[in-house]
């Protein structure tokens, strides 16, 4: 799988400043190690999000006991009223997942963009 195209690993060794005089001459043997490096750290990247997405996921809490007699005549009062309800709760979850998700991430040092 080839990933960074040779004109993409040359400039962004250019760009970073590494190997300033040297990137525009290297050679194949030395842009497939480089090719390979990226590739290599490209997966691990990949597999350390799936695993953060992952365990933030199983990490979102189930609603605790049971549902209060007061909320299941409430949800069942309306088809409004339950559907709001379950938006609302599809997008508390997503919050609380994303919210995990992000925490993991600047623990790793990486900016999350926000």
């Amino acid at each position: 799988m080839n990933i960074l195209s040779d004109k993409k690993i040359k400039k962004q060794l250019l760009k970073s400043g590494f190997l300033v005089d040297y990137a525009e001459h290297l050679t194949e043997e030395e842009l497939q190690w480089w090719r390979d490096m990226c590739e290599a750290a490209y997966r691990e990247t990949l597999k350390m999000v799936k695993i953060l997405t992952l365990q933030a996921i199983a990490d979102e809490p189930e609603y605790p006991g049971d549902m209060p007699d007061e909320m299941w005549e409430e949800i069942i009062g309306t088809r409004e009223v339950a559907t709001e309800t379950l938006r609302i709760t599809v997008r508390l979850t997503k919050d609380g997942i994303t919210d995990r998700f992000l925490e993991a991430i600047n623990e790793l040092g990486v900016s999350n963009g926000r």
